[in-house]
């Protein structure tokens, strides 16, 4: 089997700002169930560049935590958490990896940056490839989603598999003790 690239997918990836929810209420369909802080996303530099930071991100985190899509809403409440008891967090959408890999080293650096080792990578997929954003394994938890053909309600299935905003705060707060 062949796959066909689109010869204009960049282009249009690099217009998806320009695309940004404006009225969530008036879209339908189920999203607001699996992303509840959807209201609450700001774009910081556009994720023309493959990536964007949610809410505020501290310029010197405790933790880094990485996540694409519906994953995002998980990390945002985990560091709302953190902050409470003191630690600071940034939470990274990465909804391109290919993209973001594509820009310099000093803006790549600028969202994802060398000096915060402690991370936490929510992926409703599979760990392959995240890795690379991975400086110490000690230092890295990842929840993702290895296996396949479980068949739930989604709430289920995020509860037995840790997409959880109590598990993703948890894992935080273990690298931290």
């Amino acid at each position: 089997m062949r796959m066909r690239k689109k010869k204009n997918l960049l282009p249009r990836m690099e217009r998806c700002a320009a695309l940004q929810i404006k009225d969530p209420i008036a879209h339908r369909g189920h999203w607001r169930e699996l992303m509840p802080e959807a209201r609450e996303l700001r774009v910081e530099l556009g994720c023309g560049k493959g990536r964007f930071t949610a809410g505020t991100a501290a310029a010197e985190p405790d933790v880094l935590f990485i996540a694409t899509g519906s994953e995002v809403s998980l990390c945002i409440e985990a560091a709302k958490r953190l902050a409470e008891t003191g630690r600071s967090a940034r939470v990274v959408s990465m909804p391109c990896r290919e993209l973001f890999e594509r820009q310099p080293l000093t803006y790549r650096e600028s969202i994802v940056p060398g000096t915060c080792a402690k991370r936490v990578i929510v992926e409703a997929g599979v760990k392959f490839g995240w890795e690379r954003y991975a400086i110490n394994s000690a230092t890295t938890r990842y929840v993702t989603l290895d296996t396949f053909g479980a068949s739930a309600p989604y709430k289920v299935l995020a509860e037995q598999f840790g997409f959880t905003v109590d598990n993703v705060y948890a894992q935080a707060r273990e690298m931290m003790s």
